[in-house]
């Protein structure tokens, strides 16, 4: 079964995109993407991702002093099972200018990277479907020789032409998995290249089932990895680094990571500690509150409950807490809402490793929903 991913789109969808897009039209769009390698059809399943890179720019923005540093402006992920597989997505560019664009991906146990490959996601072999030409909110309706010569004599009025446009039945209307009516059809190739056993750490190779999460944490500079060049991807983690990691996924940026005395916050944290901007920024914004015994214990391991509370807090996903739930359960419900749990999460109160944190980072950051997301029944 094809996976796919839903975006917002651009208007002027099969316009190269280099300079600045603002409009917000949604037009969801099949795409047929076909992988080579070396010129050959790759009939094995792939995983890949697609990151631009660019900067941000508002309407308002003053063009001189605007911060044009590339970042990571825009990415999705998609799973391929066979050669020629329907991909349904759409593109959300808005306010971005985008200088760029790679490919990364696995398959077969190996890697491979398509470096500058367009400056664009929107694929450049698109076609408009057309499919109607008005939908009332119930019916869709399709031209006819007598509707186009009503409009083209113009004595009759717009609603006395619309009359004799023909129904189109619902069951025809082109539509994705989602239910979304589909408004174009595009094309893509891409040639692999070379496929390597490539290591992102010296532990952490394509092989591993996190591979893409841990490709996207260490990309977007969330996770640097150990000074001996290792990920450690089975380790669990403890409370301090989970916090360094959510303030380090974009809950704040360099201009707004705080200093305090941490000593007045928690009472068996110490100001000289590596942690200390990461817990006072995520304790001055609301993420994180302790113990109620005033301590944070920030070398325990953490389990997923507590994490999930953390990751949720920190990422503004909001929740509804019903009277009478435990505490945990709005927490875990938004995370399995958005398909954020490896099934390597065995219960609530499993102590989580460094891998399984870079996947769930991931799925919410990356928007991927493509993957099975574990699910507790609460």
């Amino acid at each position: 079964m094809s996976k796919f991913i839903k975006f917002g789109i651009f208007a002027g969808l099969f316009l190269a995109v280099s300079a600045l897009v603002c409009a917000d039209i949604m037009t969801p769009t099949e795409t047929t993407v076909y992988f080579k390698q070396a010129g050959k059809e790759w009939n094995k399943p792939v995983e890949y991702s697609v990151n631009c890179y660019g900067y941000y720019q508002m309407w308002d923005d003053d063009v001189a002093t605007l911060d044009k540093t590339e970042k990571l402006v825009y990415s999705y992920t998609a799973s391929c099972p066979s050669y020629g597989c329907k991909v349904y997505d759409g593109y959300y560019l808005n306010y971005k200018v985008i200088n760029r664009c790679d490919v990364t991906g696995t398959t077969d146990g190996k890697s491979f990277e398509i470096k500058n490959y367009a400056k664009t996601p929107v694929p450049e072999n698109c076609s408009d479907l057309n499919q109607f030409i008005k939908y009332d909110g119930t019916k869709y309706y399709k031209s006819t020789a007598a509707y186009e010569k009503c409009y083209a004599d113009g004595v009759k009025s717009s609603e006395e032409c619309d009359k004799l446009m023909e129904e189109i039945p619902e069951k025809d209307i082109l539509k994705d998995p989602s239910g979304n009516v589909l408004e174009a059809k595009c094309v893509e190739n891409f040639e692999m290249g070379t496929l390597s056993v490539g290591k992102l750490f010296t532990d952490v190779d394509s092989t591993n089932q996190y591979y893409d999460a841990i490709k996207y944490v260490k990309d977007n500079g969330i996770v640097q990895g150990y000074g001996d060049g290792t990920f450690k991807p089975d380790d669990k983690i403890n409370r301090a680094e989970l916090v360094k990691i959510i303030v380090e996924a974009g809950v704040a940026d360099d201009s707004m990571t705080e200093t305090c005395d941490i000593k007045s916050v928690f009472s068996d944290l110490k100001n000289s500690e590596w942690y200390v901007q990461y817990i006072c920024t995520a304790y001055n914004m609301g993420i994180i509150n302790g113990y109620p015994d005033g301590t944070f214990k920030p070398a325990n391991y953490i389990n997923f409950v507590e994490a999930a509370k953390i990751i949720v807090n920190g990422f503004g996903m909001g929740y509804m807490l019903p009277v009478g739930d435990p505490w945990y359960k709005p927490y875990v419900l938004k995370l399995e809402d958005k398909k954020a749990i490896p099934l390597s999460i065995s219960s609530l109160g499993k102590e989580i490793t460094r891998g399984e944190m870079a996947e769930i980072v991931y799925r919410i950051k990356a928007e991927v929903t493509s993957k099975v997301s574990k699910t507790f029944g609460l």
